[in-house]
């Protein structure tokens, strides 16, 4: 087995980094065991195919709980003991690990290098914040590398380790170059249907005569509903990007319009949504969040209010064909050649 990964998620949950940096070493032809996230009930094996396995170990109790350092002691004993079972010798290349929590991994391999991949800021939505902390700072001050996925992740974690460095999703299908010469009048939102959409910039939208395609799983609130019954807005069930080419063919880029009133939202460099939509040419109306990437102008518009959501919405609409080269060049630098050297470099790496 290359390498172990550890995470607090499930193999069938709609892809996030985790599984895209697995499906990456999968087709670079690794094998890899892939640690769900635990369970109280039950633990198993099972195999996805001949280069990935899946394990599900159990835990004492949900880390949310764990509000004191006795708590995550006691659960930590429990781990390490599930683990021990479920593991079948050291990695041959190494471990890379998303679980904060996991700061007892080197006890488990102490010859191998781990990469720590943090990709959320799991202090905020914390009920103990301090002892979440804790545990971040353990786990990266015992991990070889620290990579994350936010400019506020790594300040955060500097504080606990030298090695830590800005680790972003990337363009999984590479530039898509999408039909030139039509109308494109709309916009598309791609992903989770949740309160963290700024109700205040879709309903200046809407009120402005722009169809809004939304696409993804609805978390239903009153605030949603209110959003979805605006004028304008299309709701659609939750569909890939290859499978909409009908609607992206009337749109002339997304829009991500975040509500800054959530924290979280504050740590957001760009998102995984963020690349695959480019990847079909749709140039991103996005809420000017104080971390968000750097790109030009013309491919990541920053909307700093309402209205200017509506005016970056007319500027693509009138220049989508011209904007084309410059998305595709944007992307040059986000490849899955260029994450994976990236990701193979930390483990060749002696600090």
């Amino acid at each position: 087995m290359d390498f172990y990964l550890f995470t607090k998620s499930r193999w069938d949950e709609a892809p996030r980094l985790r599984h895209q940096i697995a499906q990456m070493l999968a087709a670079n032809g690794h094998t890899l065991t892939f640690f769900e996230r635990p369970t109280l009930l039950h633990r198993g094996r099972r195999v996805v195919d001949d280069k990935v396995t899946l394990v599900q170990t159990r835990w004492l109790m949900r880390g949310q709980l764990r509000v004191h350092r006795v708590l995550a002691r006691l659960n930590n004993a429990v781990e390490k003991r599930e683990l021990r079972r479920a593991i079948q010798g050291p990695p041959a290349i190494g471990v890379i690990n998303f679980n904060y929590d996991y700061e007892f991994l080197r006890e488990l391999f102490p010859q191998s290098k781990i990469v720590f991949v943090i990709n959320d800021d799991f202090i905020d939505g914390a009920l103990a914040p301090r002892e979440t902390a804790r545990q971040i700072g353990a786990t990266a001050a015992s991990s070889d590398q620290t990579i994350v996925t936010a400019y506020p992740l790594l300040d955060q974690v500097r504080g606990h380790t030298d090695h830590a460095e800005l680790f972003l999703p990337w363009s999984r299908s590479g530039y898509n170059k999408p039909k030139s010469g039509l109308d494109r009048t709309d916009l598309i939102w791609w992903g989770y249907i949740n309160d963290r959409i700024d109700e205040e910039a879709v309903r200046h939208v809407s009120q402005a005569g722009i169809t809004m395609h939304f696409v993804g799983p609805v978390i239903d609130s009153a605030k949603i509903r209110r959003i979805l019954a605006l004028k304008g807005v299309v709701r659609h069930p939750s569909s890939q990007l290859k499978d909409l080419g009908a609607i992206l063919d009337r749109c002339c880029a997304s829009i991500l319009p975040y509500e800054r009133t959530f924290k979280q939202i504050g740590a957001l460099t760009i998102n995984n949504r963020g690349f695959e939509l480019l990847s079909y040419g749709l140039p991103l109306l996005y809420t000017d969040l104080p971390a968000l990437l750097q790109a030009p102008p013309d491919v990541i518009h920053r909307c700093a209010t309402p209205q200017s959501f509506v005016e970056a919405h007319h500027s693509t609409r009138a220049n989508f064909d011209l904007v084309q080269p410059s998305i595709e060049n944007f992307l040059a630098d986000h490849t899955p050649e260029r994450r994976y050297a990236q990701l193979m470099g930390y483990f060749r790496t002696t600090h």
